[in-house]
């Protein structure tokens, strides 16, 4: 009896790798065209963080631009102002 219940175990096993083994063989192969697109995610998650990268530092440079021209519009202002001061005396 021993070497029967051995054998039950391997055929409970059995047909379930069989059935899984259908199964894979059920598949069906993706399309080269999803594949394709597969293939590539990767590339286009990389050009997406650099575009966005340079986004970021340009929109940063700009700010920091717009802050240095208000600065630069101020003294201009105020050498403006002390020239005319000079000139009335």
């Amino acid at each position: 009896m021993a070497g029967k219940k051995g054998k039950r175990k391997q055929n409970a096993k059995g047909p379930a790798k069989r059935n899984q083994e259908i199964r894979n063989q059920e598949k069906r192969k993706t399309p080269e065209f999803l594949r394709a697109k597969n293939e590539n995610r990767l590339g286009m998650i990389i050009a997406m963080l650099a575009i966005s990268i340079m986004t970021c530092v340009v929109g940063i440079n700009s700010i920091s631009l717009k802050q240095k021209e208000k600065a630069y519009a101020a003294r201009e202002q105020e050498l403006l102002q002390q020239i005319s001061e000079g000139g009335a005396r």
